[in-house]
């Protein structure tokens, strides 16, 4: 039987299908995208009473973002360096009743687009016919945003291109053109902004205007003098860019007043608002800077007074990325949506939702964050927000978006900015930050691996990071020292190649538990940690040495880095205890003032980690002078005990401002470190290795200033000659009563 044909029709029927099937499966998968888009309108409206479509291009709105090219000496950082820029402003222009939307670019000889509503639904970009599309021309930086305000009062808003480079202002001809009267208004030659806002501070019924700096001023991105243009600090940043408050004349001129008005900062401002927060009848500022704390200006009309600390929403230092008001409550107060950084497994800052606080107002206005009991805290790389009502429900809602999406899904951009910030001195040698997390850690200290100019490292300050990134020191033989990490474990895995000048906790601890115990009488403890490996650490050990020394502990609670309200936590308070200790830094303040406000007068007790005026002290708004008073360790003798230490801290103070706590410790660990190299150098009477500087190190004894005995190591790499202090709070100081051990 000839079986040709059947075996030709099946081959056909075969060959159908492969043809075919690609093309059916592809229209039946859009035919069920279009029932599940149908399903999920219906769902939205039934469920939220509005949905969402993208209409751009069918709308006429076809218009790609370009980010600049800056210097060549950071190329292989210019993704980081160069992701901002995109901004959306809606204004009616021509004031025929339609809003209009006007979108920048930031690549060089790139245009802005101005697209005119055509009231049908669909727009029309006029920017180039009005003047205002040709505005990123090379040698006059590039857009990073617009604000629309009428500054003279004829009926129509005016532009303000900010830019990093020039700021240019366009004054609105009745919506037919746009003129450039940048240098006529006194604008400055070159502003380095990422935020601008309208606003009459003065109420003279004239706009005034406020430009927020992110870059110096004085950095040309694209012709780099050097290549230290970067935050000097993660946390806690002030070599960015100044603020401008340009107060408006009337006759088309302004006259630039920050300074004289009490605005001299210097963060690296992101986002600006301003609104009557206290019912003053004059406009307060709100600025969300990065690399740092938020700033709240209080108006008074003729002056600024920065209220950050003191309202709550200055205290704990993020990456302000957004600031958003809104009435959420609708009970004529604005609530504050600041935006920052969350990256799971990396950095969790968490987002702010600041309310104000019951029975607070007027100058002694305060803010809670609300954001987690909201469900807004955690949204990913947040970058822009904005309140209103979707559903017409007479209730704000919330939109959020994410920056930085334009690259690789497997790309993290914070590994690349450990790099930037910390792990490559030949970008910026001054700011090895390390941002307080273990991975970036591990990132600065492969960098500094890598560079084999390296012979020793000062740092790190966290434990947790300082334990990680010490195993990455000890399999390139880099000598480190750190001035402060104070954790046992620093020194307890074997490395020969790690130091440590501070004390140990598990000597802080026990020593304060029994100091406590035997001197003033405690008998029962609360002790809260802050999960971290410092202040878990620090509070076990206190915990051991307490109730070995007879002591009991009546209640354990842990907080999170970040928090700031611990209401709940201090109404919890079991009632028979006579001291708190907490084991960790900055968010001891607030506990102390919460306790303090409920009527908890028990004495505070703390570690090193609260010995510091800016972030304890001050915080605590008094709260450390009340009740029983507070007991805080410090890690060296007051400054002007050791010989040199009053002259260290002269000239420190000359130099760089206030001295910080530990500024001794580090200076001595960076002379020691600086004496082995040249120790070692000599004996070999040429370039060390990196083994040589270790062994030079190990045998060394140096006479410091922050401790009274020489510096010098244990076998486990620990120094011998630290000691630990009990200090009081005297006003706006610490004062030292007692020393705890020789």
């Amino acid at each position: 039987m000839n079986r040709t044909p059947i075996a030709r029709i099946v081959l056909a029927i075969v060959f159908f299908g492969f043809v075919f099937s690609p093309i059916f499966i592809k229209r039946m998968a859009a035919r069920r995208e279009a029932e599940k888009s149908k399903l999920d309108v219906q769902t939205s409206l039934a469920r939220h009473g509005f949905y969402l479509e993208e209409v751009s291009r069918a709308a006429g709105v076809n218009f790609i973002h370009h980010a600049p090219t800056l210097d060549p000496k950071i190329a292989h950082i210019m993704p980081q360096v160069a992701s901002m820029g995109a901004s959306v402003s809606i204004v009616d222009f021509d004031r025929d009743g339609w809003p209009d939307i006007y979108v920048t670019n930031s690549g060089e000889g790139t245009k802005n687009a101005l697209y005119h509503n055509n009231h049908d639904g669909t727009f029309t970009d006029v920017a180039s016919e009005l003047g205002i599309a040709d505005v990123n021309q090379p040698g006059t930086g590039v857009s990073t945003g617009a604000v629309w305000g009428d500054y003279d009062n004829d009926g129509y808003e005016d532009l303000l291109l900010i830019k990093w480079g020039r700021p240019e202002l366009f004054h609105n001809d009745a919506g037919k053109g746009f003129t450039r009267v940048s240098e006529q208004a006194g604008l400055p030659g070159w502003v380095n902004a990422n935020t601008a806002l309208w606003f009459d501070y003065d109420g003279d019924g004239l706009l005034d205007l406020f430009i927020g700096g992110y870059y110096n001023e004085n950095v040309d991105l694209w012709h780099l003098v050097n290549t230290r243009m970067m935050p000097d600090s993660f946390e806690y940043a002030k070599n960015g860019g100044r603020k401008y408050l340009f107060h408006n004349l009337g006759n088309g001129k302004f006259e630039e007043v920050s300074a004289k008005l009490g605005i001299e900062s210097r963060r690296w401002s992101l986002a600006s608002f301003a609104a009557d927060l206290r019912g003053s009848g004059h406009p307060d500022l709100f600025v969300a800077n990065d690399y740092g704390v938020s700033e709240l200006y209080f108006n008074d009309g003729k002056r600024f007074r920065e209220a950050g600390q003191q309202t709550g929403v200055g205290f704990a230092p993020k990456s302000g990325m957004n600031a958003a008001f809104g009435d959420i409550f609708n009970q004529g107060r604005y609530a504050v949506y600041v935006s920052n950084i969350s990256e799971e497994g990396v950095l969790i800052q968490g987002n702010n939702l600041w309310v104000p606080k019951e029975g607070t107002t007027g100058d002694t206005l305060q803010y809670e964050n609300l954001a987690r009991d909201f469900g807004v805290e955690l949204g990913g790389w947040s970058f822009g927000a904005q309140f209103g009502d979707l559903n017409n429900d007479g209730n704000l809602d919330l939109y959020l978006t994410n920056g930085y999406i334009s690259l690789s899904r497997t790309q993290s951009y914070w590994y690349d900015f450990s790099r930037v910030a910390g792990g490559n001195s030949k970008i910026i040698a001054d700011a090895a930050d390390d941002i307080a997390n273990n991975q970036q850690g591990e990132a600065v200290a492969k960098g500094f691996c890598d560079a084999p100019g390296v012979f020793g490292v000062v740092g790190h300050v966290n434990s947790g990071v300082t334990i990680a990134a010490s195993k990455i020191y000890a399999g390139c033989g880099l000598a480190m020292i750190t001035p402060m990490s104070s954790n046992p474990g620093v020194t307890e895995n074997g490395l020969a190649n790690v130091f440590r000048l501070t004390n140990r906790d598990d000597r802080k601890g026990p020593g304060l538990a029994r100091y406590l115990i035997d001197k003033m009488g405690k008998k029962r403890a609360i002790v809260i940690d802050d999960q971290t490996p410092y202040g878990k650490g620090l509070a076990d050990a206190f915990s051991k040495g307490f109730e070995a020394a007879g002591g009991a502990i009546a209640a354990r609670d842990a907080i999170k880095v970040g928090d700031t309200q611990f209401g709940g936590l201090v109404k919890a308070f079991p009632s028979d205890f006579d001291v708190v200790f907490f084991g960790g830094m900055r968010e001891g303040a607030p506990i102390l003032k919460e306790m303090r406000e409920e009527g908890v007068n028990q004495l505070f007790a703390c570690g090193d980690g609260c010995w510091d005026v800016k972030g304890f002290i001050a915080p605590s708004q008094g709260a450390a002078s009340k009740g029983e008073g507070v007991r805080i360790l410090s890690a060296a003798p007051a400054l002007g005990k050791v010989p040199g230490s009053a002259e260290f801290a002269a000239a420190y103070t000359a130099k760089y401002g206030p001295i910080n706590n530990y500024a001794a410790s580090s200076y001595d660990s960076a002379r020691v470190l600086i004496a082995a190299i040249a120790a070692a150098a000599k004996q070999k009477q040429g370039l060390p290795t990196r083994a040589e500087v270790v062994a030079a190190l190990k045998a060394i004894r140096f006479q410091g200033v922050a401790y009274a005995k020489p510096v010098a190591w244990n076998a486990k790499g620990d120094n011998t000659g630290a000691v630990i202090f009990v200090n009081v709070v005297d006003g706006d100081r610490f004062k030292e009563i007692d020393q705890i051990g020789e």
